[in-house]
């Protein structure tokens, strides 16, 4: 079965208290078993940002990150919907005050049992730089999709992200502390895949990018079949009648 992307739900931001939970939208449009992806990042203070993971979600440890050098914390985490509510509400342990956001996405057509197709890679590193440059990633399935995303603290820039080339853009949120792109492509044939640099403008008001890259493996397509029946036994040396004909056998 193929993936494809049901939605993306509107990205909350809010600044204060970590431990205040921001209310983050389940997309418009799910079903039972699509799968849910949760994204968030904090930055502005420089206590432990450590996430509170929402009840009957897995958490993706590769993509929950913690720099106290530029007090930067990312969180990601997925889920298999069943009866969804509105909302969920993710807080940090943080009590001090922080920007930040998140945001959920839906994907659909996405293996219920084996939901990531490779180990998802992150990056915490790229600071004072322009453009996020999301991690490589190795796909083990055909037709997997890879998702990546860039989270930046803007100083003064309220420029718009670019995708990486190929990618299509399914989050862009721009804010006076938190900026955040989310993009997705389909990977034909498994193997490496380098998704390339976010763009963000390129004004210089755009450093200290927090990057990650994880791959969703598409559903098993069609059943098991039917296995033609032999006839053994006493059925060997009868007649096999054929358009009319016959066959010793």
């Amino acid at each position: 079965m193929a993936i494809s992307f049901v939605a993306a739900g509107a990205v909350v931001q809010a600044f204060g208290p970590g431990t205040t939970p921001l209310a983050v939208a389940v997309p418009s449009g799910v079903a039972n078993g699509d799968l849910l992806l949760l994204f968030s990042c904090r930055t502005g203070s420089s206590g432990s940002g450590a996430f509170n993971t929402p009840a009957g979600w897995i958490n993706i440890p590769q993509l929950t990150m913690n720099t106290l050098t530029n007090a930067r914390h990312s969180f990601a985490a997925y889920r298999v919907a069943n009866s969804e509510p509105a909302s969920y509400n993710l807080s940090t342990l943080d009590p001090d005050n922080e920007s930040g956001g998140a945001v959920m996405l839906a994907y659909r057509g996405v293996d219920t049992s084996t939901q990531l197709d490779a180990t998802p890679v992150g990056d915490i590193t790229q600071n004072d730089t322009n453009n996020g440059d999301p991690p490589s990633i190795t796909t083990a399935t055909n037709n997997a999709w890879v998702v990546c995303f860039d989270y930046t603290r803007p100083t003064g820039d309220t420029t718009a992200f670019t995708p990486p080339s190929g990618y299509t853009e399914r989050v862009d949120s721009v804010g006076s502390d938190f900026q955040i792109s989310v993009a997705d492509k389909l990977v034909a044939s498994a193997g490496a895949e380098d998704p390339g640099a976010f763009g963000t403008g390129g004004s210089g008001g755009v450093n200290d990018h927090i990057v990650g890259t994880l791959a969703l493996r598409p559903a098993a397509a069609g059943g098991a079949g039917t296995i033609p029946a032999m006839f053994m036994g006493s059925n060997l040396g009868k007649k096999l009648l054929i358009n009319g004909g016959s066959l010793k056998c």
